[in-house]
Formats: C-alpha cells, structure tokens, sequence
C-alpha cells in the first residue's frame, strides 16, 4: 500500500511511519489537547507513550482522559466534557478502537454546548482527530 495525504476539510494522513508526524499535524490545531484512550493496552505496547512524547516535544500541553470501556458510559463522556471545559481544550485527539473514538466525538461536541442536554445548539467548534490504533 502506498503512503498518502487527503484533505477534504478533513485531514487523512496514513501510512508507514507517519504515526511519527502526530505532534506536527497537531500543533497547528491546537498546543492544549486531551487525549482519549480506552483501558491500558496503548500503554503496555508504548504506542501511548511514543505518542504523548511526540506531542509534547511540539510544545503540545496534553491531558488525559483514559479508561474508556466498550461500549462507554456516559459518565465518562461527560468527566471528558468537564475537562476539556476545566482545562481550556483546543482539541481532542482519539487514541484507540470505537470506543474511544465514539467518546472523543462525544466529548468535543458537548465541551462546546451550552446545555448539558442534547441540543442543535452550540456556542463553537472543537477539533477532533482519531487516530485508530486497532485493525
């Protein structure tokens, strides 16, 4: 398979290595980002760690949000809401199978919503980029 770029107002960037490219394709978005992952196995196989690494050597400040089950609840969603409200978040970035992707998408549009409740409303937009770490 060959490597590529596609942007259509969203960015793909795949192939072999470019995981290194994270802290670049990042920085322009935002230099405060939280970063969702499900339940450790990122963290056992160091892809979490080379990651968070990558970020912050762009001077990317990163804030976890970790933990997110199958099937995820929505208390976590909403713990991810409130920090990327407490913490200023510019974007989210998804590390990890549906799960986490579903929670992050989750997260950015409601840290961005006026009401806790469901709604067409919103007050702006969030970035957020998933980065699929399962095949």
């Amino acid at each position: 398979m060959d490597n590529f770029k596609y942007q259509n107002s969203t960015c793909i960037v795949f192939g072999k290595g470019d995981v290194s490219k994270v802290g670049k394709v990042m920085r322009p978005i935002g230099s405060n980002i939280l970063l969702v992952t499900g339940q450790g196995s990122l963290k056992k196989s160091g892809l979490y760690q080379r990651i968070r690494g990558l970020l912050e050597e762009e001077g990317i400040t990163v804030v976890d949000l970790d933990g997110v089950q199958s099937n995820p609840l929505l208390s976590r969603t909403r713990d991810g809401i409130k920090m990327a409200r407490d913490h200023g978040i510019q974007a989210v970035l998804a590390l990890g199978g549906g799960s986490v992707m579903d929670t992050a998408k989750a997260v950015a549009a409601g840290a961005v919503m006026e009401s806790p409740r469901i709604s067409r409303e919103h007050v702006g937009k969030l970035a957020c980029l998933r980065a699929q770490s399962t095949a």
